[in-house]
């Protein structure tokens, strides 16, 4: 494969809003995202189909494929990644797994500030991560877990300069606030998890030669995940 040729379909379906992109290796073609997993991923791949042909291109110029591999739903990343190993199995590409709480920290890589991103998991629960920029890369620096909108704000004492994005919804937001008051949440159209992200982390790996295994790809659930756990003392 040419690293520095040819187009990537990027594919999220992990929550409720769920959507693809087309991508160069420098370049955001096409992006669209939607709410309404359950109908929606029943015409994901006719959408992307769709837009690769008003771009002037069929399915035969793609040369990556690349899936949000969770935490997420059950069903949701069970569709999107049998969409995204189909793909690359008839078509013969790479494919490359990319964790849905990277992807939704990665447009805030160059805040040089703490990140926590969250995914919403139903009954008023999250799941969410901690992340830092570390080395030009975004890194854990507290692993995923998942827990209440308090629960998290409790964990979040201990970044208290962090910006919080991903799914978040009015009461989460009040109650993160109230335990870290000094955390940034920045208006829902900037903090939503976006494909275009998913397809610059994969771009990435693949221009250091780097890709996943067909068979062995297997996506994050939400019940797998531990807990909140208790808060961390504040740095410094």
């Amino acid at each position: 494969m040419d690293n520095h040729g040819g187009l990537l379909l990027a594919l999220d379906t992990s929550s409720e809003a769920i959507g693809f992109a087309i991508a160069g290796c420098d370049l955001l073609l096409a992006e669209a995202i939607w709410r309404g997993q359950r109908q929606g991923t029943a015409t994901l791949l006719a959408e992307a189909m769709r837009a690769l042909e008003a771009l002037g291109h069929t399915q035969d110029d793609l040369r990556a494929v690349a899936v949000a591999i969770g935490p997420g739903s059950f069903s949701g990343l069970r569709v999107g990644l049998g969409i995204a190993k189909g793909l690359a199995l008839g078509l013969d590409i790479p494919i490359v797994g990319c964790p849905t709480l990277a992807v939704t920290v990665e447009p805030f890589r160059s805040a040089r500030r703490p990140v926590c991103a969250l995914i919403a998991a139903g009954r008023g629960r999250f799941a969410y991560g901690v992340y830092e920029e570390r080395d030009g890369m975004m890194r854990e620096a507290l692993p995923m877990a998942h827990g209440t909108g308090a629960a998290i704000g409790m964990a979040l004492a201990a970044y208290p300069d962090a910006i919080v994005c991903g799914d978040l919804d009015g009461a989460a937001a009040e109650a993160i606030r109230a335990a870290a008051p000094g955390v940034t949440l920045p208006p829902a159209s900037v903090r939503i998890r976006r494909p275009g992200a998913l397809a610059a982390l994969a771009w990435r790996r693949i221009l250091l030669g780097e890709s996943d295994d067909l068979v062995a790809l297997e996506p994050v659930y939400l019940h797998t995940m531990a807990p909140a756990s208790a808060p961390r003392a504040t740095k410094g």
